[in-house]
């Protein structure tokens, strides 16, 4: 079969110079974080200048975070705070956050409501 013409193209070929920006921000992040910092000291290695734009970079790390672990591997939010050295309410705040952004669909407040109140996506228990 002959070969795409896109194939060989670096992964990041279709995005904006912010979008690269942006990415790059949010691994170095996580990169911090793998090596063993907590949340705010991995945040601080953020180059970005524009105050607005780092807290949305800080936000977005966080909320990754939050659907990787918690929901994705069911790791409690207390657990996850004492690992990013953060107090839980922030990841509680987080979580609503971006349980908001989707509950307008219809189908995540059926699913929402539906789940146990011990679930980890459960929002109103």
């Amino acid at each position: 079969m002959a070969e795409a013409w896109h194939e060989g193209l670096p992964d990041d070929a279709f995005m904006s110079e912010a979008d690269r920006v942006y990415m790059a921000e949010i691994n170095r992040v996580r990169e911090g974080l793998a090596s063993g910092l907590a949340f705010e000291e991995a945040a601080a290695l953020i180059q970005e200048q524009d105050e607005g734009v780092k807290a949305a970079i800080k936000d977005d790390v966080l909320k990754i975070l939050i659907a990787e672990e918690h929901f994705a591997k069911g790791v409690p939010l207390d657990e996850l705070a004492l690992r990013l050295a953060l107090p839980g309410a922030i990841l509680e705040t987080a979580k609503k956050s971006m349980l908001e952004e989707v509950v307008g669909d219809g189908s995540m407040r059926d699913y929402l409501q539906g789940l146990d109140n011990d679930e980890p996506g459960r929002v109103d228990a």
